[in-house]
């Protein structure tokens, strides 16, 4: 895969807000310039068949599913715009970086390996514990796992699913990746992202992991 030096130097200047080429910096902008450069542009890392590959490794990245668009993904696993227009300057440069000696098969493929090996970590527990309490919909199970909140209550208020169907919907998450994209358990707070619910911010309160 060839890579053009212009084309990540563009891609560095956009990206720390420094270029000339865009008016505020704004995110949405930012990835506007960069897609029109990359569709008139034939030797760069997101040309032809890129921005699909691109779309791939953001997704199978943050565990989401392949059909959502990355400027969304990343938007919506960042702070602010700085934040993202920063994230995805590295997202594209370490993508350059690997189609170089990889396929994008293979860099899907240990993505989704990485999600499943960070599964042992507390908060990610939490949260399988919590999508299996979700499918029983008992009060007593939920409750526990969650922070203080007034509308708690809609959590469990419909009851659960025929114990049929919700072993069946327990061993379907089981198999979706839930990757924590910020903080740490050393900070005490994560955010992770889920399929069916986005990203969830998790804390740790009092020794326990509880779900915003």
């Amino acid at each position: 895969m060839t890579k053009s030096p212009d084309f990540l130097n563009l891609v560095e200047s956009l990206c720390t807000r420094s270029s000339m080429y865009v008016i505020d910096g704004s995110f949405v902008e930012v990835c506007a310039y960069i897609t029109g450069y990359a569709s008139a542009c034939d030797d760069c890392v997101l040309s032809g068949e890129g921005w699909r590959e691109f779309n791939r490794y953001v997704t199978a990245l943050y565990g989401f599913p392949s059909k959502i668009a990355w400027p969304h993904v990343i938007r919506t696993v960042t702070a602010d715009d700085k934040d993202a227009c920063v994230r995805l300057g590295d997202h594209i440069r370490e993508f350059a970086k690997k189609r170089e000696v990889q396929s994008i098969d293979e860099i899907v493929q240990e993505l989704r390996i990485s999600h499943l090996q960070v599964n042992d970590a507390k908060p990610i527990k939490v949260w399988r514990q919590f999508e299996q309490c979700i499918f029983q919909g008992e009060r007593k199970l939920i409750e526990p796992l969650i922070q203080k909140h007034p509308d708690a209550h809609v959590l469990w208020a419909g009851g659960g699913y025929p114990s049929g169907v919700a072993e069946q919907l327990e061993d379907i998450q089981s198999n979706y990746p839930v990757p924590i994209v910020s903080g740490s358990e050393d900070a005490g707070e994560v955010t992770v992202i889920s399929a069916d619910f986005g990203p969830m911010r998790i804390r740790e309160i009092d020794g326990c992991w509880r779900i915003d």
